[in-house]
């Protein structure tokens, strides 16, 4: 009870302090956090009693542990996410130590569960970071293998003739929305639209104003059209058949003829520590509402007084210490995080890149 009670003053103390809007969005993160917390400590306690191994702290860039080289062990058992072909982190030479090899195959199991992983932080791209919701997959795997496979069974999982399809196969019941072929374009554009859960009849929202009906589906992908008749700017894409409407859903950029994309023409400083700030030079951002798009997360509402430069600072995953090394601490490893624009004019196609030092 002590417990039950402390959750709900946690998840409801101050509601009426605030207004609805913003009391809601921060009670549905809260509550996601509190459930995706109860899944890792489920399957936690299952991978245990069936003596599997389970991955119960966030790992980044630099981390060393045997739980990387169990990481590097499962990532391995897939050709699609393996950390190297040969020599250290190949298959039976795994190692302890998390560098940039591990990252790359940590962003390529992030794209492949994307619905389970980045869709539900609002990502985009891949961030090589081992947080709660890439445990909570790893985890997943590492159970199902204890359970149905021996070690020696296991088998690479080859890709496909449709790899971005087969990644929202894994759980045909499951209904949401988790990736878009093009994130902007102009009315009549082809986009094609990849989840779970879709049917033989659906209808594609675009926010509340627009909709698509009697589109079919082979379960993971929808393709359409953006209407002729749309009006400029940004719409949040659902769909909804006869289990409802998806909770999750994708942005599109519906740009004007006259539109021309952010540009990110160069980064300064283009390296530094946790903390630095940078300053993004460019063409096309607009005065207000300018959103970054990273490897590590998403800054919103960024103004441009110019329409030339954005200022902010590189911050990711503050609660994790070795991302937040200072200069005399440093580890010697650099991480490349990717930087996107995205304004009413639409996504920029090419990204700057900040190398951060660990």
């Amino acid at each position: 009870m002590i417990l039950a009670g402390f959750l709900l003053s946690s998840v409801f103390g101050g509601f009426f302090d605030w207004n609805k809007a913003q009391a809601e969005k921060t009670l549905e993160s809260e509550i996601a956090e509190l459930v995706a917390q109860v899944k890792m400590l489920k399957i936690q306690l299952a991978s245990l009693k069936n003596g599997g191994f389970v991955f119960a702290r966030n790992l980044a860039l630099g981390d060393e542990g045997s739980d990387v080289r169990e990481l590097q062990i499962l990532l391995n058992s897939d050709i699609f996410t393996r950390v190297s072909l040969l020599g250290p982190g190949s298959p039976g030479q795994e190692t302890t130590f998390f560098g940039p090899a591990t990252v790359s195959a940590v962003k390529r199991f992030q794209n492949k569960y994307a619905g389970e992983i980045l869709r539900p932080n609002n990502l985009i791209l891949p961030t090589g970071f081992v947080g709660i919701s890439t445990r909570n997959k790893l985890n997943s795997l590492a159970l199902e293998r204890t359970n149905v496979l021996p070690p020696q069974q296991i088998e690479p999982i080859l890709p496909t003739e449709d790899p971005i399809s087969s990644f929202f196969m894994e759980d045909p019941n499951e209904f949401s929305v988790a990736m878009i072929s093009s994130y902007s374009g102009l009315p009549g554009s082809s986009v094609t639209i990849y989840g779970s859960g879709f049917e033989a009849d659906n209808t594609v929202n675009l926010g509340n104003t627009h909709a698509l009906s009697g589109l079919n589906s082979s379960n993971s992908s929808i393709s359409f059209k953006i209407p002729e008749n749309i009006p400029p700017g940004r719409y949040d894409i659902s769909v909804s058949n006869s289990k409802g409407r998806s909770e999750t859903t994708v942005f599109f950029i519906v740009a004007s003829p006259v539109s021309v994309l952010p540009v990110i023409s160069q980064i300064s400083p283009s390296t530094g520590f946790y903390g630095t700030e940078i300053t993004i030079f460019g063409s096309n951002f607009t005065s207000t509402g300018n959103e970054i798009r990273s490897s590590y997360g998403v800054i919103s509402n960024l103004s441009s007084l110019d329409g030339q430069t954005l200022k902010l600072k590189v911050e990711p995953f503050p609660e994790t210490p070795v991302v937040r090394s200072p200069s005399d601490t440093s580890q010697g490893v650099e991480w490349d995080i990717d930087f996107y624009v995205v304004n009413d004019n639409g996504i920029g196609k090419e990204s700057g890149v900040f190398t951060l030092k660990i």
